[in-house]
């Protein structure tokens, strides 16, 4: 199979979020996200704009994506590839799987949906050689009322076997086995599949490819499996599962993508920092005494220990103090970044500690708890993290936003920090320009250093610097850098998880 950076490339890209009958094909979660992230990979992976079709809800109607898959069968060539990915509704009807379109009828599956086998046997007949099919096929969901079982229509499998059974041309990847449900997270603000197999394909997690870069089926494969069990076990707390399938002839060894040119724009991209790091997060903490939460009324009480009965009561206050703050940021938002509403998704508190707000190029989020060693207050905290591009921290519209909202920047790492190699190293330099302090079982450390302004923190997840009051987010991000250069210069035999991560 040609990876997708050596031949001449071709997808139909389709994520349908909202049906035009939502009553019998509710809404995918996320789909539109995941489209958007989809397209953007294959971008990345060298897809010429003009060979890429992507139809999402209006556009994704049954004239339109069989208009288009016609054309490509007709055209593609031998040493073409070619990519097919869907995320929406499907459902099972005399023995066919249908993929729902934006206008799919439930009274007529076949005649207004699209066949998965006849798409599939159609593909088979092309002159093309390598083909890949990505499907997030969500079950219709079923209310609980037993009218509403009997009417909607609904996936127990996936009946393509026999299509692929001896399709040499064809890697197949569904988000879920035959009998399971495929789920969307609202936190990641995606469906959970497409999420990390759009990482992939971006070069986000660079050590599963080869040395070449090259992704093969079987190891995009077993990543997906691993990934999205973790990610299932994070979000929910029963018990179901959603294993990814790889299907078709064309092999594990079939290689899938080559993403060599993705690695190198990324080191390019990224020189100062360290493939270790997981990211760079600004944040305040503001304690606000209980009484003065929106919430709180006679003839309420304010705390005078921590339990979990006095930490719900807390947040259950503080629910307008958390949504007040969303909402003024949510039109600053808008208003400075000019961002369209879809490109927004807030996740609002209902009821839980936190809330926040996804862009395409940050997260903010505001969480509220009850202090420990002060039960009588609170602490309502803001974060900015997820800085996809770091060139935003020179755009004045974004300093517009953000600057003097933050006095903590810290840096998160994927591994470990040995923070004993680090105190040991600093007080073995003997130069006076560090001074150190830790407990004794050495999990974090507390740092002193001359001329740099601020305190600093290094623990075991990473490196913490906070300023007396809130600051510009330049002047934060070069203080830190002082204070991040004045630690490796005297703790350079400390292992890379630190000591690296500030190379170029």
């Amino acid at each position: 199979m040609q990876p997708m950076s050596l031949a001449r490339k071709y997808a139909v890209l389709v994520g349908i979020e909202s049906y035009q009958d939502p009553a019998r094909f509710p809404d995918a979660a996320h789909a539109a996200a995941d489209l958007a992230a989809i397209r953007d990979a294959l971008l990345g992976c060298g897809c010429d704009p003009a060979d890429l079709i992507v139809l999402g809800d209006d556009r994704a109607t049954k004239t339109t994506l069989e208009h288009h898959l016609s054309r490509l069968c007709r055209d593609l060539a031998e040493d073409d590839a070619f990519v097919f990915f869907f995320e929406g509704r499907a459902a099972s009807t005399a023995g066919s799987t249908i993929l729902a379109c934006r206008d799919t009828l439930h009274e007529n599956l076949a005649g207004t949906g699209i066949d998965l086998g006849g798409l599939i046997r159609e593909l088979r007949s092309t002159r093309c050689r390598h083909i890949q099919l990505y499907l997030d096929l969500r079950d219709v969901e079923i209310a609980d009322e037993p009218e509403d079982i009997a009417s909607r229509p609904r996936i127990h499998r996936i009946d393509v076997k026999e299509e692929l059974e001896n399709a040499e041309q064809i890697a197949c990847f569904t988000s879920r086995r035959d009998g399971e449900a495929s789920y969307a997270s609202d936190r990641l603000g995606q469906g959970i599949w497409t999420h990390h197999l759009a990482r992939v394909l971006r070069g986000d997690v660079p050590d599963i490819l080869d040395h070449g870069g090259l992704l093969t089926a079987g190891v995009l494969q077993d990543h997906l499996r691993r990934a999205v069990a973790a990610t299932i076990r994070e979000t929910f707390a029963d018990r179901r599962k959603q294993t990814p399938t790889l299907a078709g002839k064309a092999g594990r060894a079939a290689v899938v993508a080559d993403l060599a040119a993705v690695l190198e724009r990324k080191r390019a991209a990224t020189a100062p920092r360290s493939n270790n790091i997981r990211d760079v997060v600004f944040s305040r903490a503001d304690t606000v005494p209980v009484r003065a939460l929106d919430g709180f009324a006679k003839p309420f009480t304010a705390p005078k220990v921590c339990s979990d009965a006095t930490r719900g009561f807390v947040v259950r206050i503080a629910q307008g103090n958390i949504e007040r703050e969303i909402e003024a940021m949510h039109a600053r938002i808008r208003r400075n970044l000019k961002y369209p509403r879809a490109a927004l998704r807030v996740t609002n508190a209902d009821g839980s500690d936190t809330a926040s707000i996804w862009t395409p190029d940050f997260q903010y989020t505001v969480e509220v708890r009850q202090l420990d060693d002060e039960p009588s207050a609170a602490a309502i905290t803001k974060t900015l993290s997820e800085v996809r591009d770091q060139s935003l921290l020179d755009d004045q519209r974004f300093r517009g936003l953000f600057d003097a909202c933050f006095d903590t920047v810290r840096m998160t790492f994927a591994k470990p920090v040995d923070v004993v190699a680090i105190i040991d190293a600093i007080e073995a330099s003997n130069g006076g320009a560090i001074e150190v302090d830790y407990p004794t079982d050495c999990s974090y450390c507390d740092l002193s250093i001359a001329g740099c302004p601020g305190s600093i923190r290094i623990g075991r997840t990473g490196f913490a610097l906070t300023m007396p009051a809130q600051r510009p987010l330049q002047t934060l991000v070069d203080a830190f850098a002082q204070a991040f250069g004045a630690v490796r210069r005297v703790a350079v035999t400390v292992p890379p998880s630190l000591s690296d991560a500030g190379r170029s």
